[in-house]
């Protein structure tokens, strides 16, 4: 099971969160919260700004290089790989079979992509670059707006990229709809 370190750390790669925030959406209490933060801005994992009367916590660049998110990382690229037929199942499973961490975060996501279809930053990194190529080639399809067929392909596939960006969660699934959002307007 996660920690509440952990824990804060999946809640904030949504984004910056103040403590009311996190408190109510963790389900600890605010001594528990208060001293896991106070030891995570130790730690420097986090950092914060002020805003008005709120303090407003985020990650810093050494929460990513933790051994929870390196896992969960991890677990999420097998799940993309699988999800985009790069490997099988069983490969997917057995990449993150020893981590449980990892385990969690790649059944989930398998999970969460096909019900609505009826270690290091390096992973993190590896699932960016997967996600700018994704962009790069939707960006290639969108200049040609004459052809029918090309539409429809561009239209399939970011259809598929909904869907699998959505299953993989934050921080990715936020990066993909601002995208949408731009491509949109």
């Amino acid at each position: 099971m996660a920690t509440v370190r952990d824990r804060i750390m999946l809640s904030l790669l949504w984004g910056e969160k103040d403590f009311t925030t996190l408190k109510d959406e963790l389900k600890v209490s605010s001594p528990t919260l208060s001293t896991h933060l106070k030891d995570m801005l130790e730690k420097e994992y986090l950092e914060f700004k002020i805003e008005g009367r709120r303090k407003l916590y985020r990650l810093k660049e050494k929460a990513f290089q933790s051994p929870f998110l390196s896992s969960y990382f991890r677990g999420l690229k097998a799940a993309s790989d699988v999800i985009r037929g790069r490997i099988d199942a069983l490969t997917g499973l057995r990449q993150v079979a020893e981590d449980e961490v990892a385990l969690k975060a790649f059944t989930s996501t398998i999970l969460r992509f096909y019900q609505p279809l009826n270690g290091s930053r390096d992973g993190y990194r590896d699932l960016i670059s997967v996600l700018e190529e994704d962009i790069s080639g939707v960006e290639r399809l969108i200049g040609v707006r004459d052809l029918d067929e090309i539409r429809e392909v561009l239209n399939s596939r970011i259809r598929f990229l909904d869907s699998l960006y959505s299953s993989l969660g934050p921080p990715l699934s936020v990066l993909w709809m601002r995208y949408r959002t731009r491509i949109e307007e």
